[in-house]
């Protein structure tokens, strides 16, 4: 390789190097927003049971036919307000439906449902958590974070039992009854988190969080894990993507019953993040 032909890869290499080191990492930001995509696999099995009626675990995916995979949408705001301190809320829903025939008899909020009847289910979760973070590690290549805050999860199913007639006119599909069972549940949260900046531009990070708690009339525990990754295409704006498994087990005392959920989730997701 000649003089000439050797200046200018040095030359080429040593712009590339002072660019990437020029990018504003994600460690530094100020205020970061994410929106996103979870496609999220799903577990839910559920009771809610009237006094004087014997309470009954259904499955609603084995057992009446949910979807148990869906895309949730996401998004996510953190605000660094001190050093080592920050602030920062999510929101996130999941709607699930699905159709199919009972695979055994239950009760579901009062209405009972035979082995065989036909079902429509509905599942929508809203989750809500703001939580406050404290950075005991934050420098150039690391951030390694402690948080609490709230997780609440504002959750309704709907089972509908289905009632087919032949007739002359063709068939017909006929609500023959209907159940519905709200769970709005605000759970603490403990979690930590890591971050590390492989170049100024590409980062790798990871958290857990997890809480039991029982207050009034929620009983619950939430506990979660996720692992990552994102590149910052410009100064600014960045993509990334993540795979988290979760579980949710809650359940709420109400005047004549109780219902009681237990949710297990896991999946990717990709997304796009802007900072500065």
């Amino acid at each position: 390789m000649t003089n000439d032909k050797r200046s200018r890869v040095i030359f080429a290499c040593a712009a590339l190097y002072s660019a990437s080191s020029m990018a504003v990492d994600s460690i530094e930001d100020t205020h970061t927003f994410r929106l996103g995509m979870f496609s999220q696999t799903a577990d839910i099995k559920a009771v809610s049971s009237l006094d004087g009626l014997p309470p009954i675990e259904v499955d609603l995916v084995d057992d009446l036919g949910l979807d148990d995979s869906s895309e949730l949408g996401y998004g996510s705001y953190r605000w660094r307000f001190a050093e080592k301190w920050a602030l920062t809320a999510v929101f996130e829903r999941l709607d699930l439906d699905g159709r199919g025939f009972a695979a055994k008899d239950f009760n579901f909020d009062g209405e009972a449902f035979s082995l065989g009847a036909g079902v429509d289910v509905e599942y929508t979760m809203d989750t809500y958590l703001i939580d406050v973070t404290y950075s005991f590690i934050r420098n150039e290549n690391w951030e390694v974070i402690v948080g609490l805050g709230l997780h609440a999860f504002d959750i309704e199913t709907v089972i509908s039992g289905r009632l087919e007639v032949d007739s002359d006119m063709g068939g017909n599909v006929l609500e023959a009854s209907s159940a519905a069972a709200d769970v709005l549940a605000p759970l603490p949260n403990f979690r930590g988190g890591v971050k590390y900046m492989i170049t100024p531009r590409w980062e790798v990070n990871a958290s857990v969080g997890w809480l039991s708690l029982e207050v009034d009339d929620i009983d619950g525990e939430y506990a979660y894990a996720d692992i990552g990754t994102e590149y910052r295409i410009t100064e600014h704006f960045g993509i990334g993507a993540t795979y988290q498994i979760s579980q949710i087990d809650v359940t709420s005392q109400e005047d004549n019953g109780f219902n009681k959920l237990d949710v297990d989730f896991s999946g990717p997701s990709v997304y796009l993040s802007y900072g500065f």
